[in-house]
């Protein structure tokens, strides 16, 4: 009796190793084994990620017209008439240039940017401001006055733009410059460079709300018209003239050097 309960305790105690083994070998849930001969199926690696930015440069408040108007004489509300004497013509413009730099996708604002980068091709900003000719054309009620047409030159008469900068702006390093434009027929100057940022001091990657800006804080125009020559008057004396200057042009351009 006892020794069929041992055989018996042996009997179970051998089975279990098979059992075991058996389980071992079970192909698995999600398909047949894989033998040495067989080829493992493709694993493919992917990872998702977001690419910055880049930085590019915008302008806003590019100058619009330039209505310029005679001097007040003195504190009264009554413009100066044209009397043959050199008169001078003025404009405080209403809008300031602003430029900055900032992503591709958020473009910022007026007082904002984005984060950025410009994946080392670091580039700069260049403002021109630039006009065809310095010729102003008069006219009264529609009609050409020839005689009292001019054109700015370096002596008397430059056509002159007056840029007021943000103190930040030299702190950070830009050159900004106010153009005067005029053709004195041999050397005219009719293209100026307004603001620029040399290229070591651009910022790159950029935070929010960190990057490179330089803004005006008041722009102005001025020419003035030359004294008549002598015997030279208006065709129609006491009639309100118009004199009409050349189209300026303000442009952003950027350059790697």
């Amino acid at each position: 009796m006892n020794k069929r309960k041992a055989l018996g305790a042996a009997l179970i105690t051998l089975s279990a190793p098979g059992l075991i083994a058996a389980l071992a070998w079970a192909p698995a849930a999600s398909g047949d084994p894989i033998t040495e001969s067989d080829t493992q199926p493709a694993a493919t690696t992917t990872s998702t990620v977001v690419t910055e930015e880049e930085c590019t440069w915008y302008m806003l408040g590019a100058p619009a017209d330039f209505v310029m108007l005679p001097g007040v004489d003195g504190a009264g509300p009554d413009l100066i008439e044209y009397t043959g004497e050199a008169l001078e013509l003025s404009a405080t413009l209403a809008s300031n240039l602003n430029v900055y730099s900032s992503g591709n996708v958020n473009v910022g604002s007026a007082t904002t940017n984005s984060e950025c980068t410009f994946y080392g091709n670091v580039v700069r900003p260049v403002v021109t401001m630039s006009v065809t000719d310095t010729i102003f054309d008069a006219t009264y009620g529609g009609t050409d006055d020839n005689t009292l047409d001019f054109t700015a030159d370096a002596a008397d008469d430059t056509f002159a733009i007056t840029l007021t900068a943000d103190a930040q702006c030299s702190t950070d390093g830009w050159n900004v410059a106010s153009p005067g434009f005029y053709d004195d027929g041999s050397t005219p100057v009719l293209s100026v460079t307004a603001m620029d940022l040399p290229l070591v001091s651009v910022t790159s990657p950029v935070a929010t709300d960190a990057g490179d800006r330089c803004k005006t804080t008041a722009m102005a125009a001025s020419v003035t018209i030359p004294a008549a020559g002598a015997g030279v008057k208006p065709a129609s004396p006491g009639a309100t003239y118009t004199w009409t200057g050349p189209t300026v042009t303000t442009t952003l351009s950027t350059s790697g050097s």
